[in-house]
């Protein structure tokens, strides 16, 4: 279904994206007990979110979406628990039929830039069944370069204009006039796609004033190609505070609230002895310090020199050291 098909171990910054996100579901945990969810995502071939999500929640209805027949024998394949549901659905013709009985936990792990209009007509249709407590999750394409990979000629301005011209085009009715060609930059994409993000679950709410769509955390990462998630939760208007508040998500260090607020995971890869020296110097150790102690280059940009890169990646480093796992080759 995502096409996403490279493993984590490969994928250091999905990978610590992932376990923030099982950390942000044990703070929902505290309101919600996760137990009572049921988890519908897009497992992939390796099933590997399914496997986490239940390890370490305890949630044992799951479903797993993939359009491609092909893939539907491997996952039974390498299916980690009986609890997993394997279905050959696309995840339009899924939540159409959908009927939510019980607390549901959805994920549309999307990858394709192309299809984004789809992907936001399925936010919003999923938006339309969902209850309170209703947690759902969705991934999207956020390389600006696939707007329009031609716009290495002409100027800035032609540039951005092309690009806003295309995203009107890919995302139809959710591409209002607030987005405008100055958020056709890196740095202002990700704002542009919660802004349609949000149009669509305003939409899946209209007629229902008493529920809101509430942001929870929003990141963006890249291994191969620039990615954003946004993780959110349906709430009575009524009962968002005390949610907040009871779960401690609104003193979460890693929480965005707002929509449109984002964080950047941009780890550094590094070995094991890299990762070693520098987990000794943290938490307090300044960026400058650990680098005079490394003694060496860990970053390069043609935008700044290896020092200042290096220091922005030790302190992105530190940010999110905790959530990233070590990878290590095994023989079976």
């Amino acid at each position: 279904m995502n096409g996403a098909y490279l493993p984590y171990h490969l994928r250091h910054n999905k990978a610590i994206e992932r376990q923030i996100f099982i950390d942000l579901l044990s703070l929902v945990h505290r309101e919600e007990p996760m137990s009572r969810y049921t988890y519908i995502g897009f497992g992939g071939p390796l099933l590997e979110d399914f496997r986490a999500i239940h390890t370490q929640l305890g949630i044992k209805r799951m479903i797993s979406l993939e359009l491609n027949p092909d893939v539907i024998p491997r996952q039974k394949f390498n299916r980690p628990h009986k609890c997993i549901e394997v279905k050959n659905i696309s995840s339009s013709e899924y939540i159409s039929s959908l009927k939510v009985n019980k607390r549901l936990l959805f994920w549309l792990d999307f990858t394709s830039p192309a299809d984004l209009g789809k992907q936001l007509g399925d936010f919003e249709a999923l938006i339309t069944k969902l209850q309170s407590f209703d947690v759902v999750k969705i991934t999207l394409n956020a390389n600006l370069k696939m707007l329009t990979p031609s716009c290495w000629v002409g100027t800035p301005e032609e540039c951005a204009q092309e690009r806003l011209k295309t995203l009107r085009k890919r995302g139809g009715p959710y591409v209002d006039d607030s987005i405008n060609t100055a958020m056709m930059s890196h740095g202002e994409y990700p704002k542009a796609l919660a802004r349609l993000l949000q149009r669509a679950a305003n939409g899946g709410l209209s007629g229902r004033p008493n529920l809101v769509f509430q942001p929870l955390a929003t990141f963006v990462y890249s291994d191969s190609s620039p990615m954003m998630t946004l993780t959110g939760i349906i709430l009575k208007e009524t009962e968002r505070n005390t949610f907040l508040d009871k779960t401690t998500i609104s003193s979460w260090d890693l929480r965005s609230l707002e929509w449109g607020t984002y964080r950047e995971i941009a780890v550094p890869i590094l070995s094991v002895r890299e990762r070693l020296k520098i987990d000794r110097l943290l938490p307090t150790g300044s960026d400058k310090g650990i680098f005079r102690t490394l003694g060496f280059k860990i970053a390069d940009d043609g935008d700044m020199n290896g020092e200042n890169a290096t220091e922005l990646a030790l302190k992105n480093y530190r940010e999110y050291y905790r959530h990233l796992p070590y990878f290590s080759r095994i023989v079976v």
